[in-house]
């Protein structure tokens, strides 16, 4: 695993979809391509869109109302993760894919991988990103698991150099838990961040952290007898509620406080949308969406790196030719 870090500012007109308001909701998206697997925290909204043919990450600033794309190559992005601060994802400029990070406020992508290694999709929290790596020989070696602090940029590995595949990894402000596959046998450990010790898990240990549940709010997607809809479990109050009834499928929630988002419908249909409290939970379900769009061209083309096989958080081709979206967010968020 290389230490060696790429870093380029990526230059990018801002991109702002259609958001579609209502008193109650905001329809992120409003467009013609497939939107994915939103992941949010705090005021920072992330998923990936397909146009094209390539994934490319989007991300929406809930405060300012503001939807920006911060990829636009020639290849894969996928499976974006944020801690509100950075946002983390991985990129395929090769075929083992790499991993790239972009900080949000000064909107600059550092290319945290770069080698011939198959990376596994990152997850972040509080600076830091963790993701399972498989070295390549004459096969693709069982993986390890490695840590990135984003303010030392040190990558540190977790895993033990074994014949043993170490995988899934997750993170918060205090451990990384990851699996460890022996055959049929698996075995947790834990990494304490403070102190850097690692052990092994208890078997009553559950992992505190999750997209779908913040506090005492949990969210689901279940199966109506005519297509999937999201609910919402408060487990302080002991309540559950549908927060959808509509004729399309509703996926992949998310929470983060009090604020909501999934992706509701499929294909070139699905669009991501976003409920910000919970006093506009039940209101939802009244809601309709209008919106204008008005067409322009995509960002330009991310900068080539200088030759590092690939770029950093971007290709050295041109533009994917995917059109974005700018409406005017009018109303209450």
């Amino acid at each position: 695993m290389k230490t060696k870090l790429f870093v380029t500012i990526t230059v990018l007109s801002s991109c702002i979809l259609a958001l579609a308001t209502t008193s109650h909701a905001v329809q992120v998206t409003q467009n013609v391509y497939e939107d994915a697997f939103p992941h949010m925290k705090g005021q920072s909204l992330v998923w990936q869109t397909k146009i094209d043919g390539n994934w490319e990450i989007f991300v929406c600033d809930i405060t300012n109302q503001e939807v920006r794309q911060i990829t636009n190559n020639d290849y894969n992005d996928i499976s974006p993760q944020t801690d509100g601060d950075y946002i983390v994802w991985l990129a395929y400029p090769n075929i083992g894919g790499d991993i790239f990070l972009y900080k949000i406020s000064s909107q600059t992508t550092t290319r945290i991988t770069d080698d011939g290694a198959v990376d596994d999709a990152p997850k972040i929290a509080d600076g830091r990103v963790v993701w399972a790596s498989h070295e390549v020989t004459d096969s693709v070696e069982p993986g390890e698991i490695f840590l990135y602090d984003i303010q030392t940029t040190h990558i540190t590995r977790l895993s033990q150099a074994d014949t043993l595949d170490d995988n899934s990894p997750r993170i918060n402000s205090e451990k990384v838990m990851w699996v460890q596959t022996d055959g049929n046998e698996t075995t947790r450990f834990l990494y304490e961040i403070g102190n850097g010790l690692v052990s092994e898990a208890a078997d009553t240990f559950v992992w505190p952290d999750s997209p779908t549940k913040d506090g005492s709010l949990i969210v689901s997607t279940a199966h109506d007898r005519h297509d999937r809809e999201i609910f919402i479990r408060n487990t302080a109050q002991g309540t559950r509620q549908q927060l959808t009834e509509n004729a399309v499928d509703d996926l992949s929630p998310c929470v983060s406080g009090t604020q909501i988002a999934w992706v509701s419908g499929s294909d070139s249909e699905a669009e991501i949308v976003l409920v910000r409290d919970e006093s506009e939970y039940e209101d939802y379900l009244a809601d309709a969406f209008t919106a204008t769009e008005t067409e322009f061209e995509p960002p330009p083309p991310e900068p080539d790196d200088g030759g590092n096989g690939g770029g950093s958080g971007g290709s050295s081709g041109g533009s994917s030719g995917g059109s974005c979206f700018v409406n005017t967010l009018g109303g209450k968020i």
